[in-house]
C-alpha cells in the first residue's frame, strides 16, 4: 500500500504517517483516490493525535504559483530556474496542495532556508554532484503537519550521504 503511519502513545499520541504518492503517470483517479484515503486518515486521527505526514509524494512545487498557496513556505529549491510541467506533473503538484490546504498542513521543509538540503531526489542518470540544479535534482519528499504542531519541527535536511544507492534522499 502507499500509506502506512505508527501510532507512539503518550499523553499527546504521536502519529507518524509515511506516504509513497502515485508518480505523474498514474491515472487521475488512482492519485485522486490516494489522497482521499491520506485525507480520511489525517481527519480521523487529528483530533487525538499529533500529526506528521512525511514520504515522497511525487510533486514538483518549483515555486508558488498563486499567493493564496499558503501551505508552502519561502524556501524552495531553485525557484528561479523553473520550467513548465507538462499536465500530469502539475496535475500532482495541484493534488498535493489541495489535499495540504484541505487539511490546513504545512510543507514544512520549504521553511528552512537550506537551499541544497531541500534537494531530495536526483534525476535517474545524473552523476551525483554540482551543478545543483532543477532537470538534474528535484524536491519530491516533504514533511507536512499542522499549525499547532509546527513550531515542534526545529529542523528538516535530506541526507545526500546516506551510504544507500538510491535516487531518493531521505529527509530527517
Amino acid at each position: 500500500d502507499r500509506i502506512m503511519y505508527i501510532v507512539l502513545n503518550h499523553s499527546l499520541p504521536y502519529a507518524f504517517v509515511n506516504i509513497y504518492g502515485p508518480t505523474a503517470q498514474h491515472p487521475t483517479a488512482e492519485k485522486e483516490a490516494f489522497y482521499q484515503q491520506l485525507t480520511e486518515l489525517y481527519f480521523a486521527l487529528s483530533p487525538t493525535h499529533q500529526v506528521y505526514l512525511g514520504g515522497d509524494f511525487n510533486a514538483r512545487l518549483q515555486c508558488k504559483l498563486f499567493e493564496d498557496e499558503s501551505s508552502i513556505g519561502p524556501y524552495i529549491f531553485d525557484s528561479t530556474n523553473t520550467f513548465q510541467q507538462g499536465a500530469d506533473v502539475l496535475e500532482n503538484r495541484t493534488l498535493f496542495l489541495g489535499f495540504a490546504q484541505r487539511c490546513k498542513l504545512y510543507v514544512v521543509n520549504t521553511f528552512f532556508p537550506k537551499p541544497l538540503e531541500q534537494i531530495t531526489y536526483r534525476e535517474i542518470g545524473t552523476e551525483e554532484g554540482a551543478p545543483w540544479t532543477r532537470r538534474r535534482y528535484e524536491t519530491l519528499d516533504y514533511w507536512l503537519t499542522s499549525a499547532r504542531w509546527f513550531n515542534s519541527i526545529k529542523d528538516i535536511s535530506a541526507d545526500h550521504y546516506t551510504g544507500v544507492s538510491t535516487n531518493h534522499y531521505p529527509l530527517w
